[in-house]
């Protein structure tokens, strides 16, 4: 399977972006420019996308690596799950998102849960 794909639930098209198990910095690099070049391809606000990073290695590079295809990425996205974050993580980010007033971002444990958000969007 892709790290890089859309997929479909209960009929909307979600762009996943797969991270989970990654272990290498070039992994997440090619999988990081995948996505690039595939969100530019659509409109601003289309996109409902899946992040997913169970199980990936996290490290300075990495974070910023990803914060480089998140700023990237932010005028094609419309709503955005994240999965896979840890426990602690996941309660960092949902403080982050209420002080900053997004709400097309949310955390979930689990990518069905995520898929059911997205696709009631």
């Amino acid at each position: 399977m892709s790290s890089v794909q859309f997929i479909n639930h209960r009929g909307k098209q979600i762009f996943l972006m797969d991270f989970s198990n990654a272990q290498s910095t070039p992994e997440i690099n090619q999988t990081v420019e995948e996505i690039k070049k595939t969100v530019e391809l659509h409109r601003s606000q289309s996109l409902l996308a899946l992040v997913d990073f169970t199980g990936m290695a996290i490290d300075r590079e990495r974070t910023r690596i990803i914060k480089g295809m998140v700023a990237h990425n932010r005028p094609y996205i419309r709503f955005v799950a994240l999965v896979g974050l840890g426990f602690f993580k996941s309660i960092a980010f949902r403080v982050m998102l209420q002080l900053t007033g997004r709400r097309n971002h949310r955390v979930f444990r689990t990518r069905e849960k995520g898929l059911d958000w997205l696709a009631g969007m």
